[in-house]
């Protein structure tokens, strides 16, 4: 499909009533469920082998116990198998309170994460050792950080040093003044601003002022605190919220921000499913996908990957030229990204035939433009 990169759930050893990677009690063994460390070298190989990079999922925010906080047995654990590793236990019951998002535990009592105190000397310098262990013992060349909003924000500078590798932050907040400041403590976060805004345009619940508001926001606006919008990962499916198909049959409403994703600013990441058209949702079902390499989305997506690695590789700064919007009505927006111009719609197949004029496209004269695609 012309990926340069796949990234994986997180391969530490877990409970056993875990199946996603998210419930860690061992940082130095590997998930079973998944494979041996054996696999995951051999993963790695492979990918490196395509010109590939892996990156993996990790998390630095807590462990795994499943039943409540109470009945929590820390010598179970491997590496932190003391009470004083953790913070005392309250529940997170305030997400505006960046105190108790920090310090108090996620869960219940089906499957509760006593929350690592990482703002402990020791339990930092433990976990850079880890962390250091980790990309070297299984050739990874970049880490996505799970729940970074949930740890100390100076935490990260030196972990992603000892890491030694490109750090993307998942921090799950629609507001710009507060996800994209974590740049600041790390190479990059996911783009959950422009997340939320590509699901409201395409969901035709706002107009395309929405995409230009989230656009400008990184761009723009210093107070924003986003240090380089072309390092954020950009995406609109992921394992933790519904899959856009799930809320819409109109296929121009799911390859419209296939489109945007891969050819605006920022890293493009598309869920595996995306290019089955998959509707599940659940946690469960979206870690499930079938593989056909006919269906139409696939082949859009390998389209869209041509464009954008053929145009990446020139010597032109494709991928450093920030985003400009052009034009932009309530259904339509044009974009400009270096000698690439995107119009895109949210008005669906279904709305009956329409004309789009374009305007201020910033061709020079006697320049020769070529169509790519429809959507």
């Amino acid at each position: 499909m012309g990926f340069t990169a796949i990234w994986i759930s997180p391969v530490t050893a877990q409970v056993p009533e875990a199946y996603h990677g998210y419930y860690q009690t061992n940082l130095y063994e590997t998930n079973s469920n998944f494979g041996s460390a054996q696999d995951l070298k051999d993963l790695a190989a492979a990918a490196h082998s395509k010109g590939m990079y892996l990156m993996v999922d990790v998390v630095p925010n807590h462990m795994g116990w499943a039943a409540c906080h109470d009945t929590v047995d820390y010598k179970s654990f491997h590496l932190f198998n003391n009470a004083e590793h953790y913070h005392s236990y309250c529940p997170l019951n305030n997400v505006q309170n960046q105190t108790e998002v920090e310090t108090c535990w996620l869960g219940n009592c089906n499957m509760t994460m006593p929350d690592l105190k990482t703002e402990n000397p020791d339990v930092a310098r433990e976990m850079n050792t880890w962390i250091k262990t980790l990309v070297s013992n299984y050739s990874i060349d970049g880490l996505r950080i799970d729940s970074v909003k949930n740890v100390n924000k100076i935490f990260f500078p030196p972990w992603c040093e000892a890491a030694g590798v490109f750090c993307m932050g998942e921090v799950s907040d629609g507001l710009a003044n507060y996800t994209y400041p974590y740049q600041r403590y790390m190479d990059s976060v996911l783009d959950y601003p422009l997340y939320y805004a590509i699901n409201r345009a395409f969901q035709k619940q706002s107009p395309m002022a929405d995409l230009v508001v989230n656009l400008v926001s990184c761009t723009q606006n210093a107070e924003a605190g986003c240090k380089d919008s072309t390092l954020l990962g950009t995406f609109f499916e992921n394992h933790d919220n519904p899959r856009l198909p799930f809320t819409t049959n109109d296929m121009s409403l799911v390859k419209n921000p296939i489109a945007f994703t891969i050819m605006s600013d920022g890293i493009p990441i598309l869920y595996q499913g995306q290019e089955q058209h998959l509707r599940e949702w659940t946690l469960e079902t979206n870690l499930e996908s079938s593989y056909d390499t006919n269906s139409p989305l696939y082949k859009y997506i390998a389209y869209l990957n041509q464009i954008w690695n053929h145009i990446s590789a020139k010597p032109l700064g494709y991928l450093t030229w920030q985003t400009h919007v052009l034009s932009y009505t309530s259904d339509t927006i044009q974009l400009r990204k270096d000698i690439i111009r995107t119009i895109l719609t949210n008005q669906g197949e279904f709305g009956g035939e329409y004309t789009q004029h374009t305007q201020g496209m910033l061709f020079s004269g006697g320049e020769t433009s070529r169509g790519c695609f429809d959507v």
